[in-house]
């Protein structure tokens, strides 16, 4: 598992999500294709009500042992990997749990903003060819900016 996990987006005051992130397919990505992972219900995690940026969001993540484990046990094994790609874990009420994106030429996924995602490398013969755009709600710009600071 790599290191790196992020969020496209800064955690709203409001809790509301800041937009969507398309990741597409335009060639095959089978498993262990480099898809990006992503840990389902993540974006459900830290919304406390404050303004918290990116960078923030990320540090407070390492702070939940299933996050930590990723930075200080990286799983050497297949078997290894397999399984914390299997397992789930509750940080409260919110299941999380590693998700690789795979898919077809022409599949899509549209994850929210707050997702925890990160890279991952491709141990196929196959170049990954993926495609990833962020899409922002008009309606919560100026939340963002004033939460940077900025009007």
């Amino acid at each position: 598992m790599p290191m790196g996990w992020h969020t496209d987006s800064p955690r709203l005051a409001s809790g509301q999500p800041l937009g969507v992130q398309l990741f597409g397919f335009l060639d095959v990505v089978e498993p262990g294709g480099g898809g990006t992972l992503v840990v389902t219900g993540s974006h459900r995690l830290l919304n406390k009500g404050r303004f918290m940026t990116a960078p923030e969001v990320r540090d407070q993540l390492r702070s939940h042992g299933f996050f930590r484990r990723f930075d200080c046990e990286p799983p050497t094994e297949p078997e290894d990997r397999a399984r914390l790609m299997s397992e789930t874990h509750r940080v409260g009420d919110v299941e999380l749990k590693v998700m690789e994106l795979t898919g077809q030429p022409g599949d899509a996924y549209f994850t929210d903003l707050r997702l925890a995602h990160t890279g991952r490398p491709n141990s196929s013969d196959h170049p990954r060819m993926m495609i990833t755009r962020p899409f922002v709600r008009a309606d919560l710009v100026r939340e963002a900016r004033e939460g940077f600071g900025r009007r």
